[in-house]
């Protein structure tokens, strides 16, 4: 189990998730839930979901267009991310990707390349 020191509440992320892509799994495509996600294989696309996505230690999701209420990456991701809620890059992450989000953490273990944008309650 990960430990945290970030400000973001650990209820907030789910504890099971729906739908599980495992670490034997590589697809390539669009991808539409409105249920939490794990990623742990590969995954090259756009993703869409309602809910929290995790991509798990190991995984690699890149060239991805990702929109989702929540993000946690553990592994490693390129391309754009847009969360309603919040985004955090946790230990040993790395992430190259415009970030779009009104709150992020990022952990100083994690590598980040890009651009954040935090849009304001107001926005």
């Amino acid at each position: 189990m990960q430990k945290f020191a970030m400000a973001i509440p650990r209820t907030i992320r789910p504890l099971l998730y729906s739908t599980e892509l495992s670490e034997h799994v590589r697809m390539e495509g669009s991808l539409t839930t409105e249920a939490s996600l794990l990623i742990k294989g590969g995954f090259s696309g756009t993703i869409e979901s309602l809910a929290h996505i995790t991509i798990e230690h190991g995984a690699i999701v890149d060239s991805c267009t990702l929109n989702a209420r929540s993000l946690s990456v553990f592994g490693r991701f390129s391309g754009s991310i847009k969360a309603s809620d919040f985004v955090e890059l946790c230990d040993k992450s790395s992430v190259s990707a415009e970030v779009s989000a009104p709150a992020m953490s990022v952990s100083s273990a994690s590598r980040f390349e890009g651009r954040i944008a935090m849009r304001g309650i107001d926005d």
